[in-house]
């Protein structure tokens, strides 16, 4: 009994930390013009974030996030026009992070559709 409730501890302990979004994360891509782009985002431990537009080294937005199970809830609290929530899917697996837009009224934010970012 003892091994079986260790084994379980074991199982959720690594489920929770493995979902954990904290470090650096590289979006690339595309604009609808064509243009490719590297965005760099940063969850840090302290439940904040900072974005790099273009990757150039500087912070240009800066935010807030919440965690619930496979949920994240961001919010710009500097640098960005729009301060409303946004509420994604998230996962992550090995050197990847998916986010999958739930709702985020932020439009300069939200992906059209689930996106994978890089650890870098």
């Amino acid at each position: 009994m003892k091994a079986i409730l260790l084994f379980s501890v074991l199982i959720f302990t690594t489920a929770a930390f493995s979902q954990n979004p904290v470090g650096s994360w590289l979006i690339s891509g595309s604009a609808p013009d064509g243009q490719s782009f590297q965005t760099k985002v940063t969850f840090k431990a302290d439940n904040t974030y900072d974005v790099d537009l273009g990757n150039d080294g500087s912070v240009d937005i800066k935010g807030k996030y919440s965690v619930d199970g496979g949920q994240i809830t961001v919010w710009n609290v500097e640098g960005a026009d729009c301060t409303a929530k946004g509420i994604y899917k998230f996962e992550v697996e090995s050197d990847k992070l998916w986010m999958d837009p739930v709702s985020d009224d932020c439009p300069d934010r939200k992906p059209p559709q689930k996106v994978a970012m890089t650890k870098v």
